[in-house]
């Protein structure tokens, strides 16, 4: 038996993991966490004794946590050609390349992508494009699994948090105001939870859910997507709309009752 307890798995090793074993030639990894995604992908080639390869247009093809040599390679068709190099048929190699949609427009890249997967299949090659959204040409729609990479859940918000908040009194104590703080940094990627709880120090003093929630209305409203309003009042002090209420409350605690339950 180990002398030290093995580390479970995260969602998205669990789910590249049975594709790698799968042998599945391209996978299409959805986050606006890449530096996560390859942490955890260089945490799981470690722990299965995979390679591992990552390319953006800066870099070039570089081995994970090895020295960029050949730069050449930061051209995408270039690094698409010298992935299917990479691997003996033997041991899996992962290449994970970055942004690689902004690109797969022309269609030299799209075929090289064609047959990367056709080698990959061979060779134990598995392509992984990382990107915020999906955006596939037709050519390519049958040929990737997509898989999301899922934002922080309220354990490891928690644990962010506490790793922020040190000092006695920082971290909220009572159960409902730490339930409250939570609840506002819910859909924030990890980098976002950090920078909110420090601004909740920088302001405060200590990590409160107000900060939190002006910080996430502030990147919503970078992003020109929604605007947030937070009520003051319960639904009782709205006027009618009575079926929409009763929906929306009928709604929430069902959602609850299943957070329970799981």
């Amino acid at each position: 038996m180990s002398s030290t307890a093995e580390v479970a798995l995260t969602e998205l090793q669990q789910r590249l993991a049975e594709y790698v074993r799968a042998c599945s030639a391209a996978v299409w990894v959805t986050s606006f966490e890449p530096q996560e995604v390859l942490r955890e992908v260089a945490e799981l080639c470690a722990r299965e004794g995979w390679q591992a390869y990552s390319w953006t247009s800066h870099t070039g093809l570089c081995p994970v946590g090895g020295a960029c040599e050949e730069t050449e390679t930061q051209d995408p068709l270039t690094a698409i050609r010298a992935a299917a190099a990479l691997g003996d048929g033997e041991q899996p190699v992962l290449c994970l390349f970055f942004n690689l949609d902004r690109w797969l427009t022309a269609p030299e890249l799209i075929q090289a992508v064609l047959w990367l997967t056709e080698q990959g299949k061979q060779r134990r090659i598995t392509l992984l494009i990382v990107s915020p959204v999906v955006n596939l040409p037709v050519e390519l729609e049958r040929q990737f699994a997509v898989v999301e990479h899922p934002l922080p859940d309220r354990a490891e918000l928690e644990q962010i948090g506490r790793q922020i908040a040190t000092q006695p009194g920082e971290w909220p104590v009572a159960a409902e105001e730490q339930a409250r703080v939570l609840d506002a940094a819910s859909g924030l990627t990890r980098h976002q939870a950090e920078d909110a709880f420090s601004l909740s120090l920088v302001r405060k003093g200590r990590v409160c859910a107000e900060t939190i929630w002006q910080y996430k209305v502030a990147t919503l409203k970078a992003g020109n997507l929604i605007e947030v309003w937070q009520p003051q009042e319960g639904f009782a002090g709205l006027g009618g709309l009575e079926a929409l209420k009763h929906f929306c409350l009928r709604s929430l605690t069902s959602s609850r009752r299943q957070n329970r339950i799981i």
